[in-house]
C-alpha cells in the first residue's frame, strides 16, 4: 500500500468512526444490576432494574492473561462496597436534578467507599444445562447499616483488593426502615 492509500484508508476509518459510541461497551461479558429495598414485612420495591455496569480495564486484562498465562494467580470475586461518590443530588424533597457519575474503567475503588466491614457475596452460577451462561452475586445492606447515608454506587472486589466492576446510579437514602438487596448477573453472550 502506497502512502496515498494509506491516507485513504485511514479518512475512511475515521469517517467510520463519527457517530461511534463514546461510552465503553463490552461486547462479550456484560454485568447488570438490579437493587431492591426489602422492607421489614418481606416486601419489596426495585430501586434499580438491571442496570448496565462497567467492567474494570485491569479485570478485563487480568480475566484474558489468565486464559493463555498459567503464571496468572487466580483473583475470584470475594466482597463488594457502596459508596456516596456516584451521584450529585437527589429525589428526595421534590428534587429532580440528578446527576449520575459515569463510572471509569481505569479505576481500582469506588469514588467515595462507605467503610463497611464483612461485606460477603453468594456466588451462584447458571446451570450448567442451561443455554444462558451467567454468574449471580448477591449481597445485602442491611437494615442497620449506611443509615443516613446516600447510597448511589457500588463495586465488586476481588480477593487481591482490586475492584471488577462498578456502577452509579441514583441516590437511594437509606434509613433503618429497609435493607438493600444487590442482585448482579456478569453474563457471557
Amino acid at each position: 500500500m502506497n502512502l496515498a492509500e494509506a491516507k485513504k484508508k485511514v479518512a475512511s476509518m475515521a469517517k467510520a468512526m463519527l457517530g461511534a459510541p463514546t461510552s465503553l461497551t463490552d461486547s462479550v461479558a456484560k454485568g447488570y444490576l438490579s437493587v431492591y429495598k426489602e422492607f421489614e414485612d418481606g416486601t419489596r420495591e426495585m430501586v434499580v432494574d438491571h442496570d448496565p455496569n462497567v467492567i474494570t480495564y485491569d479485570s478485563r486484562r487480568h480475566h484474558l492473561a489468565f486464559l493463555h498465562d498459567t503464571t496468572v494467580a487466580q483473583d475470584i470475586l470475594t466482597s463488594f462496597k457502596v459508596g456516596s461518590g456516584g451521584a450529585i443530588g437527589s429525589d428526595t424533597g421534590g428534587n429532580t436534578n440528578i446527576k449520575i457519575i459515569a463510572p471509569d474503567p481505569s479505576r481500582n475503588d469506588l469514588y467515595t467507599p462507605i467503610n463497611l466491614v464483612n461485606k460477603e457475596i453468594q456466588i451462584v452460577p447458571s446451570d450448567p444445562a442451561a443455554k444462558e451462561v451467567y454468574l449471580q452475586i448477591l449481597f445485602t445492606l442491611s437494615q442497620d447499616e449506611a443509615n443516613g447515608l446516600f447510597i448511589n454506587e457500588c463495586g465488586l472486589f476481588k480477593d487481591g483488593g482490586d475492584m471488577f466492576n462498578h456502577k452509579t446510579f441514583a441516590s437511594i437514602p437509606k434509613s433503618e426502615s429497609f435493607s438493600l438487596i444487590f442482585d448482579w448477573k456478569i453474563r457471557y453472550i
